[in-house]
């Protein structure tokens, strides 16, 4: 039987390329998008930090208490520049997911296209062996016929 050749590998060979690149980049804008949020967890903590040291009753001077209501408001601006970064992650994020996905149907459409040759061809040697097997067992019945006939 002849070696099965897949006429659209070079197809496939790129469609398999795609979606590796499709998955790296899925993976960095979620490892980006975690960083970020990691940021914002600690710019947070730090912001609460704050605050409650500006409400604790100690005694401070009004230099201190500017400076801190100053440092709170810089952390609050941080927190806000922050999240309008992760909305902004995010949505890279489901980009590249959704770019993910397309990828992988497109190569998984080749795929099972390669499926479906392989199984045809596989079908066709199966006849093919089936079909030599048939003519050799009719040779053989034909060969006993004349074998009987010959001793009448």
């Amino acid at each position: 039987m002849k070696r099965f050749r897949f006429s659209l590998e070079a197809v496939a060979t790129i469609r398999h390329h795609q979606e590796d690149q499709a998955r790296q980049k899925f993976a960095e804008a979620t490892r980006i998008h975690r960083e970020a949020m990691a940021r914002l967890e600690k710019t947070q903590s730090e912001l609460a930090a704050t605050m409650d040291e500006r409400r604790a009753p100690t005694p401070r001077s009004a230099t201190e208490h500017c400076q801190l209501q100053e440092w709170q408001h810089v952390l609050q601006q941080r927190v806000e520049t922050q999240t309008k970064e992760i909305k902004q992650l995010a949505f890279a994020v489901h980009q590249t997911n959704q770019e993910l996905m397309l990828a992988r149907q497109r190569h998984e459409a080749v795929e099972k296209i390669r499926n479906q040759r392989l199984a045809r061809h596989e079908q066709e040697g199966l006849k093919a062996e089936q079909k030599i097997l048939d003519d050799l067992a009719n040779r053989e019945t034909l060969a006993q016929g004349l074998l009987r006939e010959d001793r009448v």
